[in-house]
């Protein structure tokens, strides 16, 4: 299907990159946004009394792994039919906190986005890992595979081979076509495979005699070195436990002292940040430990984070920190799958129910908005759910309005304790995003965390992805917080790649979209020396051969490879 020249007419376009805020028309031209198109050749949309933005960007979700597999299997008991999708060019699909595949596009598709991110898979995976992704039509799409407990970066780490390091991440996003490096609990889950764990940044994992720090250290070198568009990107140390907020903020200085500061982007971008900043000494003590991460976070212009919101339902925690997964297991006392995935990574799935009537619960709800509020940044504080372990991404809409309406908020607060509200910080904050902000947040603020420069605006060249939804810019929805998550949950029209791809919930088109990975090569001769030690750990501690690991680009709908000169 190729892409028709396009004009947008009467739309009020909110691009807060380019600085616009104004009814203005937008010509569509081969898939690109473009000064002007012949109006004879052109197909004319009326967008009169909607707003016109870019593609929502969405930074940070679980969605085709094996993983991702093991709890669609496990949450069976969730599944039904889903009538709003069903059109001549769809495929008849269930709705459940883990979706299928194309499910899972059609739905963000209506919600007008037009990008997504796979943030965690092994390696020896990324194969099925794409042929997932390239399911989620008509989205363009990331993956970042998994080095925060690879047997081999830890011996890098160990020796402060940090040039051998980068080499080896460098082959590694080439080999299963990966966009960046992540790190999930980093020698945590190695120690793991021992019945381990690690609880502060510098214990020792002893088969290794390597730290979190050590790894931590040179996972963000390695990513500065080559130069890559997205810096680590950091699910840190003691997720989910009381008291974790020291560990996060020492995890953060980590960042400060590195030797590359690069011209744009950040050097560390924090996941899930809310299930990272809990106060107290255990569950019975928990409470809000938001001001210390977001004074940190005001500070420090080279951290940028993730929420994970937590929004209020029945769903499936899935992490490749299978120690946490082990702990939640017994918190919840439900089912639990669990693996450890070659000399790589591990993982965990586990079934969770977050209610309003649970003390702990209540305040994780109000950490996430905290955070948001109280650094007030939307291009480093991005919202997400950690789709689907906070909830799933059909509750953004949601999101939206707590953090735009103190109304909204107060509406949740009826339903929960007053003893639980002593131990948050959001009660007393009058702070509201605007409907900028949103946008912002959703859209140009992760494309540029990401590295994304075709993506989250409406300049001259960018890529046509594009939402329009029945919304009043002008309007105050603090006011009216449920004509704002009306707005936001089905925008009027998608378009992707200059093709329409949803209309008023009703899928018209899935084009294939593009997956971007990084080809960044380093140094000849010192490559030749990192494969031989890859070549060797095959040979020694793989179940798959040498030749068989690479992932060839015909796994790939549409191959878009990010092209880096030589680094290291």
């Amino acid at each position: 299907m190729k892409p028709r020249n396009i004009v947008i007419k009467n739309g009020y376009v909110v691009d807060p990159k380019n600085e616009i805020y104004e009814i203005m028309d937008l010509a569509i031209q081969d898939g690109k946004i473009v000064d002007s198109v012949s109006p004879e050749s052109a197909e004319i949309i009326d967008a009169e009394n909607r707003m016109v933005v870019a593609g929502g960007v969405d930074i940070h979700a679980h969605l085709a792994t094996p993983k991702v597999d093991s709890g669609r299997v496990l949450r069976c008991d969730q599944s039904r039919m889903d009538p709003y999708t069903y059109s001549d060019i769809c495929r008849a699909g269930v709705w459940a906190s883990v979706p299928p595949t194309f499910m899972t596009g059609y739905k963000f598709s209506q919600m007008g986005y037009t990008f997504v991110t796979e943030a965690a898979t092994a390696g020896i995976v990324a194969r099925h890992t794409h042929e997932e992704l390239g399911e989620i039509q008509p989205h363009d799409k990331i993956m970042f595979p998994l080095f925060g407990n690879h047997v081999q970066i830890m011996d890098y780490a160990r020796e402060k081979e940090y040039d051998k390091a980068a080499a080896f991440v460098a082959w590694m996003l080439q080999a299963t076509k990966g966009y960046a490096v992540k790190a999930v609990n980093p020698t945590g889950v190695c120690d793991w495979s021992w019945g381990g764990n690690v609880e502060s940044l510098d214990e020792q994992i002893s088969c290794f005699d390597v730290t979190a720090r050590d790894t931590i250290i040179t996972l963000i070198e390695a990513a500065e070195r080559l130069g890559l568009p997205h810096s680590l990107h950091l699910h840190a140390n003691m997720l989910g436990r009381p008291g974790n907020t020291d560990i996060t903020i020492e995890t953060m200085k980590i960042a400060e002292n590195r030797s590359i500061q690069r011209k744009s982007g950040y050097n560390l971008h924090m996941t899930h940040i809310q299930f990272h900043s809990y106060g107290g000494d255990s569950f019975v003590t928990f409470q809000s430990g938001s001001e210390p991460i977001a004074n940190y976070l005001k500070n420090h212009q080279n951290v940028s984070c993730d929420l994970g919101q937590i929004v209020f339902s029945d769903t499936t925690t899935m992490t490749a920190d299978g120690p946490w997964e082990w702990i939640l297991r017994g918190i919840s006392g439900s089912r639990w799958v669990n693996d450890d995935i070659e000399i790589e990574c591990g993982g965990g799935v586990v079934p969770y129910v977050f209610k309003k009537s649970s003390r702990v619960n209540a305040i994780q709800w109000g950490i996430g908005l905290e955070i948001a509020l109280l650094v007030n940044d939307p291009w480093r504080v991005i919202p997400s759910t950690d789709h689907p372990n906070a909830g799933t991404f059909i509750n953004y809409p949601w999101i939206a309005a707590w953090l735009m309406s103190r109304k909204a908020r107060d509406m949740v607060f009826k339903d929960i304790r007053k003893s639980s509200q002593k131990r948050m910080v959001l009660p007393a904050l009058e702070t509201e995003w605007s409907l900028q902000d949103y946008i912002i947040g959703t859209r140009a603020g992760p494309a540029k965390i990401l590295g994304l420069p075709m993506k989250g605006h409406l300049g001259t060249g960018a890529d046509a992805d594009i939402a329009i939804y029945n919304i009043d810019p002008k309007e105050d929805y603090g006011k009216n917080p449920d004509k704002l998550v009306n707005g936001l949950s089905q925008a009027w029209m998608t378009i992707k790649d200059g093709i329409m791809v949803q209309k008023e919930g009703k899928m018209i088109a899935t084009p294939k979209g593009s997956t971007h990975w990084v080809d960044a090569p380093p140094e000849p001769e010192l490559a030749k020396v990192v494969e031989k030690e890859i070549r060797e750990y095959f040979e020694s501690s793989y179940t798959i051969a040498f030749e068989n690991y690479p992932v060839s680009k015909r796994y790939l709908h549409r191959s878009a490879p990010v092209r880096l000169k030589a680094a290291v």
